[in-house]
């Protein structure tokens, strides 16, 4: 009996602590996401562009159930970053309607599907090519130099 009352308390214990966790302040004040379709959660989806992820089976998965713009059919790892470290919600897409007051204090996600390093990606059809522009950093600058939620001009 002594070692089941101890594994029991063990357990309730791990369960009490990862409530608590759950149910506090994330760990960080925000995450700011850049990259690819491996981190795109929608930001294509608001794009003149041939690469997106929303329609099925992408999202089947997922917490809605939906496609999302995620090129997953469930969660991406920084989903599961954002769970870990405490968060409520997931990071919104840059160019999505989620992504406007109160909820970009917790972080945005700039990643673009088909974004790359190589001049062959110049056609923004099929891809962004960022060795010239930044675009992903375009819009966390604008971000920070815009209080006022607007979108940017090239958006």
């Amino acid at each position: 009996m002594g070692l089941r009352r101890c594994i029991s308390a063990a357990f309730l214990v791990f369960m009490v602590s990862s409530v608590v966790v759950v149910h506090g302040d994330p760990l960080v004040p925000a995450l700011l996401l850049f990259g690819d379709s491996v981190v795109d959660v929608g930001n294509n989806n608001n794009l003149q562009t041939l690469v997106k992820a929303n329609f099925l089976p992408y999202g089947r998965d997922f917490n809605t159930h939906k496609p999302t713009g995620r090129f997953s059919n469930g969660k991406l790892a920084t989903d599961f970053t954002a769970e870990y470290l405490g968060f409520t919600s997931y990071q919104p897409a840059y160019l999505s309607q989620e992504a406007r007051g109160r909820n970009i204090l917790t972080g945005v996600n700039f990643a673009s599907a088909a974004s790359g390093h190589c001049s062959l990606y110049q056609d923004p059809v099929y891809a962004r090519d960022l060795s010239d522009s930044p675009v992903q950093m375009d819009y966390l600058y604008y971000r920070i130099g815009n209080p006022t939620n607007q979108r940017s001009p090239n958006a």
